[in-house]
């Protein structure tokens, strides 16, 4: 069996490109037909997750959906997936996420999605 490239020149498919200026970054790209999110965030250790009024965001237009981990369990974790994408249940340390709701533009929506929680023994911060 014969190679063609062991010790010789092979040239650069995307060389002049570059030098050019013309390959296309995250940061270059437009922003038309994305979505933006934000995440509610927990401010208790320890809480219990009793309700998730989700109603108000949902009515706001250009809303796509509001995520609750009740609604769409998924665990992440490089090793061993534990944690889960959003609290389910319960938080389990300040800032931990509890919902998200992806929308056309960044909207006040943040301040219309409220949580009720019972804290549990830790501390609030």
């Amino acid at each position: 069996m014969r190679t063609r490239a062991v010790s010789r020149r092979t040239p650069g498919i995307e060389g002049l490109g570059r030098v050019n200026g013309n390959p296309k970054y995250a940061a270059n790209l437009g922003t038309e037909n994305c979505l933006w999110g934000r995440v509610l965030r927990s401010p208790y250790a320890c809480a219990r997750i009793v309700r998730i009024d989700t109603s108000a965001v949902e009515r706001v237009p250009g809303v796509r959906a509001v995520l609750t981990g009740a609604e769409h369990p998924h665990y992440i974790g490089r090793i061993m997936p534990d944690l889960p994408a959003l609290a389910i249940g319960r938080v389990r340390f300040i800032g931990e996420r509890v919902a998200a709701d992806p929308a056309d533009a960044t909207a006040h929506i943040y301040q219309m999605l409220h949580s009720d929680a019972a804290e549990e023994g830790g501390q609030r911060g």
